[in-house]
């Protein structure tokens, strides 16, 4: 009898958990799939946006680039090359900073120059036509960072003008005292003064940065007589008539600045030789008795 009591009750125990436990369960299996993956979805949709938004605020930089490039061609043909390059410069729209042919005479080879800003998207359109016909000895890219400069540049443009309007509206106000509006015209001129200066600077930095800096070197083509060994000698040989006119011209420099020289030993050598023949008679006499 205790047996059947004691399995009766082993029984309820069991019967008691299982709903217990069927209770606790039933929430989170009614509970949606998308409920349960919530959070992961939001991550998922939030993921794109903080991505977008790390790369929307990436700094802009703003750089000076600077192009040189030397280019060898015939003597004969640098000047027509250079002429031709100037006036496709002109004609690109760029700016002119130096433009210079060189030939100190007929011996020594021509050189031209063409320093300028171009657009980036026309520099290798004024490049191409440069080259043709020549080789390509050296080319060189360098930049320099303007950020910083730009953006403090623009800080202060800002600052300006604001601080211009609020001096243009306390100019406007009415029953304004005559001394008040003296003060306000000063600091209403030097503020535009400094606009002005910053403005200019503000537009430099924009040739600076919008447009390439380039420079451009036309040079002669050695060839192979001018790179032999004996090239020395034929200068010294063609230059015989310089050094002789140079020593000739030292000589007569010399001749004029020791001539007074030589005169004043003549005029002091005279008494010395009359004195000496002097003591050579009187020694030569017989000694007296």
């Amino acid at each position: 009898m205790s047996l059947r009591i004691h399995l009766f009750f082993a029984l309820l125990g069991c019967v008691g958990l299982s709903g217990c436990g069927s209770q606790e369960e039933a929430p989170l299996a009614a509970a949606p799939a998308s409920a349960r993956h919530a959070p992961l979805m939001e991550a998922k949709k939030e993921a794109p946006a903080a991505s977008f938004a790390s790369e929307s605020t990436a700094p802009v930089r703003y750089l000076a680039l600077r192009y040189k490039r030397e280019i060898t061609l015939e003597g004969s043909q640098i000047e027509s090359r250079w002429q031709a390059a100037v006036m496709r410069c002109e004609e690109l729209g760029c700016n002119l900073l130096e433009s210079r042919f060189e030939r100190p005479d007929a011996d020594t080879a021509p050189t031209a120059r063409l320093h300028a800003r171009i657009a980036p998207e026309r520099r290798e359109t004024l490049f191409a036509q440069a080259g043709q016909g020549g080789d390509i000895v050296s080319d060189t890219v360098s930049s320099e960072d303007k950020t910083y400069e730009i953006i403090d540049t623009d800080a202060r443009l800002k600052n300006l003008t604001d601080l211009r309007a609020r001096l243009r509206q306390l100019l406007a106000t009415p029953g304004a005292r005559l001394k008040d509006v003296l003060e306000t015209e000063r600091e209403l001129a030097r503020v535009q003064s400094e606009l002005d200066t910053y403005a200019g600077m503000r537009k430099t930095l924009a040739e600076q940065t919008e447009k390439n800096e380039i420079t451009l070197t036309f040079t002669a083509r050695r060839s192979p007589v001018q790179r032999d060994n004996l090239s020395p000698l034929r200068h010294a040989w063609n230059s015989l008539g310089q050094v002789f006119a140079e020593s000739l011209a030292a000589l007569l420099q010399f001749i004029v600045a020791a001539a007074p020289w030589g005169l004043l030993a003549a005029l002091a050598w005279l008494p010395c030789r009359r004195y000496l023949r002097h003591r050579k008679a009187r020694a030569s006499l017989p000694p007296e008795p």
